[in-house]
This record gives structure tokens, sequence and C-alpha cells, in this order.
């Protein structure tokens, strides 16, 4: 179950970079991205 959970995050979270990623230039890219790992 744990196991799996991460699997689902990692998945979400590779699909918000990606999204980010093409809609911004990477200093914001970078800049949000550190945020949302603060976080």
């Amino acid at each position: 179950m744990n196991n799996n959970q991460n699997q689902n995050q990692d998945k979400l979270l590779r699909m918000l970079i990606h999204f980010v990623h093409s809609k911004m230039d990477n200093n914001k890219f970078l800049s949000i991205f550190s945020c949302y790992v603060l976080v």
C-alpha cells in the first residue's frame, strides 16, 4: 500500500514538473519547484 502510494506521488510530481516546465522559463520553474519542495 505504502509503496503504491509513493509510486503515485512520483507520477504526479513528474506530471507537475513537466507541466510547469512546459509553461514557464527555467528560472520561474526552479523557484516554483523549490517552493513546492520546501512546502
